[in-house]
């Protein structure tokens, strides 16, 4: 960064984790589209900034925006509709100074609803699955697959719980890191 130059602004996100037991604990992963500026083909978990639409339902309904938009993110990105009161927190990550693109994002939690497999839209995600941590991470040490750092270092917490009431229960007694 140059001397006198402004940082570059930091952009609100809000991602959310899905967990589903399949029987043992899954999650959902997407394929961004490698035509896209931000991660281009990089496997992630539903989510994106947040708009001044979540800030006004936020104020209305008395939930802070970054739940908001995690909801929205899901709905939009997946098709599985979520109760933003029931996002756990999981992580904070904020981009370092002198990166192109700058986020402070909230990583939420969330069990997916049984009667919503999840979907992708074909232009923005181009793919999508159920996996196991574990198994997305072993996807990406064979060069399978990308990951962003925030992704990976999620994935290797959650690799470590085998059941999703077991990781809740975990969250619920641990702060939030960033």
């Amino acid at each position: 960064m140059e001397v006198g130059r402004p940082a570059e602004p930091v952009r609100d996100a809000a991602t959310v984790i899905l967990v589903r037991d399949r029987p043992d604990l899954h999650v959902f992963v997407l394929r961004r589209s490698a035509a896209l500026v931000f991660a281009p083909g990089a496997t992630v978990f539903p989510g994106g900034a947040v708009d001044p639409e979540d800030a006004v339902l936020a104020r209305e309904t008395g939930l802070d925006e970054f739940r908001v938009a995690a909801a929205r993110e899901c709905l939009e990105e997946c098709g599985i509709p979520l109760d933003p009161t029931t996002l756990v927190e999981f992580a904070r990550w904020v981009t370092p100074e002198g990166a192109p693109r700058r986020y402070d994002t909230r990583f939420f939690v969330a069990a997916a609803p049984d009667e919503h497999e999840g979907e992708h839209d074909g232009s923005e995600l181009v793919a999508s699955a159920w996996m196991r941590p574990r198994d997305v991470l072993n996807a990406f040490a064979r060069g399978e697959l990308e990951l962003i750092l925030p992704t990976q270092r999620s994935l290797e917490v959650l690799a470590r719980f085998d059941r999703v009431d077991a990781l809740l229960e975990d969250l619920g007694e641990a702060p939030c890191p960033t």
